[in-house]
């Protein structure tokens, strides 16, 4: 079902005839959803404005854990489990989702958690987990590393203009690079506690985390300069608890938060509170 998030209308729906989903996700231009269910093993892509059914990607290996879609969903990124011993136990592969045919594929140690491909397909942002500490560029040709960069990475988000990629950590900093050469922009701590998630608002940049220490769990959401990592805004209202709250956010400002009910937030991301002269 698609639902307007400004005023909760349904928009439209249809049957993917798939049950227990694990996995949504859109090209970035919105006209393709791609779904997981069941074992993981295999992605159905619908055509996002009809529901019309237009292929799958059969994901090689024992189970597909993670993907994402390029611009305009002719490729898909995923990771996925391979069935073999260490050191060769996870995979980074991308496919050619016109005929399902996998382009090439990279192997190693549990080593990834997510990984995105750039607007203009050029580029893989491969993220690393607990066991292999980096943050990898890749080549979307052939899978060939370009750089790495070491950090923890919990998430990554990408600006809708494909020049700043945020990569968070579990203690609350955050780094911003160029996705498309792995040059580091930014460093800073953004929250004392955990960060917990962040998505791009524009030129601003929205973060979830905690402030205190990590047994106080004190949620709060901080909206920040996308280029300086400045504060712009702190806002209170997250119900408190162990677990974040999922979240989704548009670049216009609007957000759901999965608590129950859900609550839906609005952030100032096209307004100034004053503007100065010289």
């Amino acid at each position: 079902a698609f639902i307007a998030s400004a005023s909760g209308k349904l928009l439209r729906r249809f049957a993917t005839g798939l049950r227990g989903y694990l996995q949504l996700g859109f090209s970035d231009d919105g006209s393709v959803l791609g779904v997981t269910s069941g074992n993981r093993r295999r992605v159905e892509l619908f055509e996002a404005a009809t529901g019309a059914r237009r292929g799958a990607v059969e994901l090689a290996g024992n189970s597909g854990l993670h993907f994402a879609l390029n611009h305009d969903g002719a490729r898909l990124v995923a990771i996925t489990g391979t069935g073999k011993p260490a050191p060769l136990s996870m995979a980074c592969q991308l496919y050619d989702t016109g005929t399902g045919r996998p382009l090439w594929a990279k192997a190693c140690e549990w080593a990834f958690s997510s990984a995105l491909m750039h607007p203009d397909g050029t580029r893989v942002l491969l993220a690393g987990n607990g066991n292999r500490r980096f943050w990898w560029l890749l080549d979307a040709a052939d899978g060939t590393e370009l750089a790495r960069v070491p950090v923890f990475p919990v998430l990554q988000t990408l600006s809708r203009d494909g020049r700043r990629l945020a990569i968070g950590t579990p203690t609350g900093e955050l780094v911003v690079v160029n996705p498309l050469t792995g040059a580091v922009l930014q460093r800073a701590r953004l929250h004392t506690g955990q960060l917990a998630g962040a998505a791009w608002l524009g030129n601003l940049l929205l973060t979830l985390g905690t402030d205190g220490s990590f047994t106080q769990q004190r949620w709060v959401f901080r909206l920040w300069d996308g280029e300086l990592l400045t504060p712009r805004g702190s806002f209170f209202g997250v119900k408190q608890g162990v677990f974040a709250p999922g979240w989704s956010a548009s670049e216009n400002g609007e957000l759901l938060t999965s608590e129950r009910p859900p609550h839906r937030w609005s952030f100032p991301v096209s307004r100034e509170v004053a503007t100065m002269f010289s």
